[in-house]
């Protein structure tokens, strides 16, 4: 009872840990009367008192409080039918994280059972729903991150090109200076030649 208090105490606060097996431990002291040894189901009595119960009442306490535990193992562990009831009622009412709670070979009432499997089971499809709705989001956070990216480079392509177009516009226009030099000079010495034939008649 004191081993499932401090776990209890210790997964109030878990933000980790998702599974948790408890198999084949006791967590309450004595029998538990009506269990059979082959269904694990209860046969009438229940054999459970309160100071028994305390170890699970801090069990339900924290699974009214964890957000983060997924995988609760109860299997065979002298857990009677009250018991069950806190488990059901808490798991029912408070928890929507848990999906699998393992309950066999404990004296727990069919309708317990059917309580806990009928919320994890729903559980189970919002915790669906949500990694669906978290895929899609993080597929529409993807493809904004591609656009940006695409963009990004297009803008740099742009602008690679338009300073290509400037450069390519500076040297034709320095290519045509040089050109419009050699024909001044070409003109110049034409001309200066030409005077120079003149003088000579």
């Amino acid at each position: 009872i004191q081993t499932c208090k401090e776990l209890g105490a210790v997964l109030t606060s878990n933000a980790v840990v998702e599974y948790v097996c408890l198999e084949c431990n006791p967590l309450v002291e004595g029998d538990v009367s009506g269990t059979s040894s082959v269904t694990g189901r209860n046969n009438g009595g229940d054999g459970e008192n309160n100071d028994n119960l305390s170890g699970i009442q801090a069990l339900a306490e924290m699974l009214s409080m964890n957000k983060t535990l997924r995988h609760l193992s109860l299997w065979q562990c002298m857990i009677g039918a009250d018991g069950g009831k806190i488990i059901a009622d808490v798991i029912e009412s408070s928890n929507d994280a848990v999906v699998m709670l393992k309950s066999g070979y404990n004296a727990w009432e069919d309708s317990t059972i059917r309580r806990i499997d009928a919320k994890t089971s729903a559980n189970r499809e919002i915790r669906r729903v949500k990694r669906e709705a978290e895929a899609r989001q993080r597929e529409h956070e993807e493809l904004l991150r591609l656009e940006e990216q695409r963009l990004k480079e297009e803008k740099a392509r742009l602008e690679a090109n338009e300073i290509w177009l400037e450069e390519q516009t500076k040297e034709r226009a320095e290519n045509r200076r040089k050109e419009m030099e050699e024909e001044q000079k070409a003109a110049k010495i034409e001309k200066e030649r030409a005077e120079e034939e003149e003088r000579k008649r």
